[in-house]
C-alpha cells in the first residue's frame, strides 16, 4: 500500500486507546528498547499506524494473517512517546510507558 493516508480528526485519541489495548513497550536484558503493536486480519489498520508513526516495516506472520510493527529506531520511539504527552495512556499501559521512559536514552 502506498500513498499518504487521510486520518480522521479522532485518530490520535483513538490510537492511544488502541495502544492501551494492543501495544507493547519492551526493554530487553541488553537494554534495547522497542515498541510493538499488531492485529489479526487487518493490514490496513497496521499500515495506517505504520505511516502515522513513520515506521519502516510491517511484519506478517507467515502462518496466518497477523500483522505487526516492531520499532527500535530511537527517533521513532521518541515521536511515539511524545504522542502520549497530548493523548495520554490511562491504565496499566501508562505504568509500562513510565518504566520505559525511565530507562530509555533518547
Amino acid at each position: 500500500m502506498t500513498g499518504k493516508l487521510a486520518y480522521p480528526n479522532y485518530f490520535k485519541g483513538w490510537l492511544s486507546g488502541f495502544i492501551e489495548a494492543e501495544g507493547c513497550f519492551s526493554i530487553r536484558k541488553n537494554n534495547v528498547h522497542s515498541f510493538s503493536i499488531g492485529q489479526n486480519d487487518d493490514f490496513y489498520l497496521i499500515n495506517a499506524i505504520k505511516q502515522f508513526v513513520r515506521a519502516t516495516n510491517i511484519v506478517r506472520n507467515p502462518y496466518g494473517k497477523f500483522y505487526f510493527i516492531e520499532i527500535y529506531n530511537k527517533e521513532t520511539l521518541k515521536q511515539i512517546i511524545d504522542h502520549f504527552n497530548y493523548y495520554p495512556l490511562l491504565g496499566e499501559k501508562a505504568e509500562s510507558l513510565k518504566k520505559f521512559n525511565q530507562t530509555i536514552q533518547l
